[in-house]
């Protein structure tokens, strides 16, 4: 049996807050009891409407409960499946990992299985300005680590390293030093080196020393 198990048609069959009073900040908060039991208890969730927004926090949120230090997401493979399967976590640093159960230093890792086309894919159509995909880093990173890297670890693969496909007027792709282009691959395939404008299949402008 259950310590508490409500039944009712009515919907919501469990309503949590901390006020009764109209146009009143209202919040609910769950949590589990601590290891330690001289520490605040565990939050799992709080609910908050405070007349501008409603919050659905997780793992956090009040200073009467020690926060969450690893969130984990389970599925099952049907119905009947207890326990299910650990799909993605976020650790304590604020990484996520997706179908990866061990520790590694990505910030996020796919781990991609099945017959999907893609393991990420993102739809950036509404976009006008800016960037789709926008990594950012300010590090000083030594010269034997990239920025990107692209591995593919199978000596058998027969597909591309890397695919740029561009069906508008814009350039392929631009390699620059701030706000100077060093390097273009123009849409119609010219390249140019030291120019933004080639006007030849390959066209070096400047010099080198």
């Amino acid at each position: 049996g259950y310590a508490l198990d409500i039944l009712d048609s009515t919907s919501p069959q469990l309503n949590i807050t901390s006020s009764s009073s109209d146009d009143t900040a209202k919040y609910a908060h769950i949590t589990c009891g601590h290891y330690h039991n001289s520490e605040e208890p565990m939050t799992m969730m709080e609910g908050r409407s405070d007349g501008s927004n409603n919050y659905t926090r997780i793992g956090g949120g009040r200073s009467e409960g020690n926060s969450t230090n690893i969130i984990e997401f389970y599925t099952g493979a049907n119905d009947a499946t207890t326990g299910g399967t650990k799909r993605m976590y976020i650790d304590a640093n604020g990484k996520v990992f997706i179908d990866q159960n061990a520790t590694n230093s990505y910030a996020l890792e796919i781990d991609h299985e099945g017959d999907a086309y893609n393991a990420l894919h993102i739809d950036a159509s509404a976009l006008t300005t800016g960037s789709g995909l926008h990594i950012y880093s300010n590090a000083n990173r030594t010269a034997d680590y990239p920025l990107v890297e692209l591995q593919d670890d199978n000596a058998s693969s027969s597909g591309y390293g890397l695919k740029i496909r561009c069906d508008g007027d814009g350039d392929f792709i631009r390699g620059m030093n701030g706000t100077t282009v060093k390097w273009v691959v123009e849409n119609d395939g010219k390249m140019g080196i030291g120019t933004a404008s080639p006007d030849k299949l390959l066209h070096l402008s400047g010099s080198a020393t």
